[in-house]
Parts: structure tokens; C-alpha cells; sequence
């Protein structure tokens, strides 16, 4: 994309997400499919009706162009965004399920339950309940307590 198309895009909306209000998720060593990565958004507004059900945007490549709508309470693809003006995401399209994203699927399935490289004893799922719930104070928050512990940790063993 060039410049000028790229600032073309980032003129004022009052759609979407801004994409400037994200927390991300992943590190590059989770090994992401394509390239992607997780994000939660933030300061969303239930009085205006902002951001529905908790969830998170596992992008589908290193270039952050679309992403996928993910519930957090059962990880169930919603919609697939992709960038509006304004810096903001959109939904171009509703998901009901993982077909043309079984890749993503089995990442979720097998990185959610291990430990966070980031914060030792929490699973990534914590962590995405966690930062759901600090970036989203107005919204409908999720439990991080009933999860449980780890269930596979990604750290290696050392002698």
C-alpha cells in the first residue's frame, strides 16, 4: 500500500474500532499462523452500545490487515474486520465458524491452555480474560478466577 492510500485511510470515522486502543496479546515465538497476532481492544461503552460480547482480534497476517472476531467465553469466530478510515477497524463480514481458518482453530486449541511467556502461572486465556477486563471497565466483564491453572506449560525445561 502506498502513503497516500494508506493516509487516506486514516481520516476521521465514527465506525469500528480504533486501532490505536489495543493491547496485544502474542508474542512473536507463540508462532501465531500466517504471521498473526491477538489483540483486545479497549474502552468500549455498554450504554452506547460499543463492542458486544467480551472477545478478542486474532489478526490473520503480519501485516494486520483483517482479523478475526473471537468470543472469549466460547471461542466462537464472530466476524472478520478489516481497516476503515479513520484508523478504525470494521466488520466486513459475520463468521459462524472456523471454515477457511482451521489453521487458527488448532493454534487456539493448543495455545490458549499453556502458560503466558509473559506472566509465569497464568495461561494465555487468563490473560486475555485479564487484559478484557482491565481495558473494557464500562463492558460486560468475564471470569479469570473459575479458569483454573495451567494446563501445558510453553516454557522449556532447563537442567
Amino acid at each position: 500500500m502506498k502513503f497516500k492510500e494508506l493516509s487516506d485511510t486514516l481520516e476521521t470515522s465514527d465506525e469500528g474500532h480504533l486501532l490505536l486502543e489495543m493491547a496485544k496479546i502474542t508474542n512473536p515465538s507463540d508462532n501465531v499462523p500466517r504471521g498473526g497476532s491477538i489483540y483486545i481492544y479497549g474502552s468500549g461503552d455498554d450504554k452506547k452500545g460499543e463492542h458486544g460480547d467480551p472477545h478478542f482480534h486474532l489478526f490473520t497476517s503480519s501485516e494486520n490487515i483483517e482479523s478475526i472476531a473471537v468470543e472469549i467465553e466460547t471461542m466462537r469466530p464472530t466476524g472478520l474486520f478489516r481497516p476503515a478510515k479513520g484508523v478504525r477497524s470494521v466488520r466486513i463480514r459475520k463468521l459462524d465458524s472456523w471454515t477457511g481458518y482451521g489453521d487458527f482453530k488448532k493454534f487456539l486449541e493448543k495455545w490458549l491452555p499453556m502458560e503466558s511467556s509473559d506472566i509465569k502461572g497464568k495461561s494465555n486465556l487468563q490473560i486475555i480474560r485479564i487484559f478484557w477486563n482491565k481495558s473494557n471497565p464500562g463492558l460486560r466483564q468475564v471470569d479469570v478466577a473459575g479458569l483454573g491453572g495451567v494446563v501445558k506449560s510453553n516454557r522449556r525445561k532447563t537442567i
